[in-house]
């Protein structure tokens, strides 16, 4: 009898087991299908959340919310048109010579580096630069035709905008009843707490919008500036474009930036160099201690170590777009643990300071947060 009950149990842990893996399996094959839909729609949720403010003020001004957001597209529509046909060009001009240039500055870089720090093991090969390039742009064509496991295609780019762009500006014309229904689902108990931190996420991720447009307007003039007026180099506008878009990537994005600019400075002159690494230097801890505070205050207040850990993760995952959303993803993680962990639990936290001072060492005050 008990053989014949161990027999029935190992039966039911066998079925049990057999169903929770294809349960997981299910799953996981859902949230993989429906990922980049979801990451398309946190993407029209992000734009709302930052032009939302815009609508507003002109709803304020007698416009209603229907005609400012189709004036606000045709404003951003007429000022991407023109500065499109101002500079393109020039960006394509000079994009295309620096292509065509780069293996002779990276072989003169080489070349310098094997007469200089020889002894270290730098040796020079006449074909390296080249070869080198053509690794680059190889391993960087790889990595733009993926996002995670999905291959892009001219067609889903173009779908994927297109959906993005039609999303924003309905959501934008009338947000209201989706965060209603929302709220809603929640129950009346819910609706209110759920708010307040709807209202949290959308001040912190406007400040970081706001923040990112002005770091990139203010990093792409700044780097023109620097590199075509003050130093000379030349292809000072396709650096200048590179320093502005990968703005949109903290703290890695600046660094990635001023490594092309750097590597011909180099190819042409040490000292030309080490005025592109100054300048460098001298641009970020203008934006970051100049205009940025200037424009949304303190920022965001997330830690470098949770900012590059999502950096990481989600360019993993997701790509390019990943890396887009990255900041405000970690943000709003940062801020639903606060609502709905540490906060309810305030009067149990742990004396972290008594605990632990000789590890984290002492304990800022709000002014040297800020």
């Amino acid at each position: 009898m008990s053989q014949k009950q161990d027999t029935v149990e190992v039966r039911r842990l066998i079925v049990f087991g057999v169903l929770f893996a294809t349960a997981i399996y299910i799953v996981i094959r859902f949230f993989t299908a429906i990922a980049g839909i979801v990451l398309l729609f946190s993407v029209v949720a992000l734009f709302t959340l930052i032009l939302s403010p815009v609508i507003s003020w002109l709803e304020r001004h007698k416009i209603p919310r229907y005609g400012g957001t189709i004036l606000l597209v045709l404003t951003v529509m007429g000022l991407l048109s023109l500065a499109g046909w101002h500079i393109y060009p020039v960006l394509r001009d000079q994009s295309a010579a620096l292509f065509d240039s780069l293996p002779r500055y990276v072989e003169n870089v080489q070349k310098w580096l094997a007469d200089h720090l020889g002894f270290l093991g730098f040796a020079h090969k006449s074909d390296n630069g080249s070869q080198a390039i053509g690794a680059l742009g190889e391993h960087a064509s790889a990595s733009l035709a993926r996002i995670g496991s999905y291959t892009i295609t001219a067609i889903d780019v173009i779908a994927s905008l297109g959906i993005m762009f039609i999303s924003t500006i309905y959501t934008l014309a009338n947000p209201r009843p989706i965060v209603e229904h929302f709220l809603q689902l929640l129950g009346p108990g819910r609706a209110e707490k759920a708010a307040d931190i709807l209202q949290r996420l959308a001040v912190q991720l406007r400040r970081w919008g706001y923040s990112v447009l002005a770091g990139m307007l203010a990093v792409g003039i700044l780097t023109w500036v620097a590199l075509g007026l003050i130093l000379h180099l030349p292809f000072a506008l396709p650096f200048a474009v590179l320093a502005a878009l990968l703005e949109i990537v903290p703290i890695i994005g600046p660094v990635l930036s001023g490594i092309p600019p750097a590597i011909v400075a180099l190819g042409i002159h040490p000292g030309l160099f080490l005025w592109v690494v100054i300048a460098f230097i001298i641009i970020q801890h203008f934006e970051n201690h100049v205009i940025v505070p200037l424009i949304i205050g303190h920022g965001v207040n997330l830690h470098p170590v949770s900012v590059i850990f999502s950096v990481t993760v989600l360019g993993a995952l997701f790509g390019i777009i990943g890396i887009f959303i990255s900041v405000p993803t970690a943000i709003t993680v940062k801020i639903l643990i606060d609502e709905l962990y540490i906060k309810p639990r305030e009067n149990h936290v742990v004396d972290v300071q008594r605990r632990m001072g000789p590890i984290i060492g002492e304990q800022n005050t709000p002014e040297e947060d800020n």
